[in-house]
């Protein structure tokens, strides 16, 4: 039982403060974009209605429907591009582990009857086009171990995740203040700790001058920014900086550039090896010079695009009776 009380007394003054505390300033609601609200009166729904002439309607019309249908292609090409991407970049991947290198970008050509149908090309690029997805990094963990153990759980051998991360990558690290925290307090070992008034004052002229705003959200000129900074003294700045934590996050980049998918199959055993250090370090693919119905007449060409199109409004994939119609076939 005295244990239990410990911990019920211990719960209650962790929560109570925490709970109780309120933002201390008015910067946090002008950075965050709450400043300045419309009026009362006027409502969400209760926009004036701007009054134009008829042909500037009668542009808006055909800019809705333009825009409606840009969305609908969009969404469209999104999930074709998706579903083709993954597809061509698995049997570029075949072709990397096959000969060990990187493969020249390939051609595409798809005949129907003897009629080129579509074509285009594949591009691969490589080096700073590397997109890498890096777990996230606590404060005080290794970044290079947090890489080769997120490596090891996808498949890749300890020894062959430790090279790649060793000879391939470097870490740049970036260190950022929480806005939040300066102005109103942080939490330090389970116990919130409430920013002093000094420390807010300092905040807001430093946030102020970042932003170029005040607390009434009005724009400050470059002299009204200085002079907010000169109110404070040196001790001030580093009475603030020992009293508030600093987050560092770390941006992995390429160490060699263009060749690393001429050596990444030098770190995989096995082709799964091999695609599990391609989702990690993913090369950026695309394809581009795309042409479609190449062969046909510019009328027939026509006609097909519009057939696709009524195929994504619809959402029917074989509409061919309202396809057919527009085509003028029976």
């Amino acid at each position: 039982m005295p244990a239990t009380k410990k911990k019920s007394e211990s719960t209650k003054e962790v929560s109570v403060p925490m709970a109780e505390r309120k933002p201390r300033s008015k910067l946090i609601g002008v950075f965050a974009g709450k400043m300045k609200p419309a009026p009362k009166s006027i409502k969400k729904n209760e926009r004036p209605v701007i009054d134009l002439p008829r042909e500037t309607q009668e542009q808006f019309v055909r800019f809705a429907a333009t825009k409606n249908l840009f969305d609908v292609f969009e969404d469209r090409k999104k999930e074709q591009t998706g579903l083709l991407y993954s597809s061509i970049f698995e049997k570029f991947v075949d072709q990397l582990w096959a000969t060990k290198k990187q493969p020249q970008n390939p051609s595409i050509a798809v005949e129907t009857n003897g009629k080129v149908d579509a074509k285009g090309q594949f591009i691969v690029q490589v080096g700073s086009k590397v997109k890498i997805n890096m777990p996230p990094v606590e404060d005080g963990d290794s970044p290079d171990e947090v890489m080769i153990a997120a490596l090891e759980n996808m498949g890749v051998k300890r020894e062959n995740a430790e090279s790649l991360i060793e000879k391939e990558v470097s870490f740049v690290p970036q260190w950022s203040l929480n806005f939040t925290e300066m102005l109103h307090g942080s939490t330090v070992a389970g116990k919130f700790r409430e920013a002093t008034d000094g420390q807010v004052s300092a905040s807001e002229a430093l946030f102020s001058a970042i932003k170029g705003l005040d607390e009434d959200g009005e724009n400050l000129d470059a002299k009204e920014r200085l002079a907010l900074l000169k109110k404070f003294s040196v001790e001030d700045w580093q009475l603030l900086a020992s009293n508030i934590d600093s987050h560092t996050s770390y941006y992995p980049q390429l160490l060699s550039g263009g060749d690393f998918l001429d050596r990444v199959c030098d770190y995989a055993d096995f082709r799964e090896e091999l695609d599990a250090i391609l989702t990690m370090f993913r090369p950026v693919h695309f394809c581009q010079r795309v042409k479609f119905a190449v062969d046909e007449t510019d009328e027939n060409r026509q006609k097909r695009l519009v057939a696709e199109a009524i195929s994504a409004i619809t959402g029917e994939e074989n509409n061919h009776e309202i396809q057919l119609s527009y085509m003028g076939r029976s």
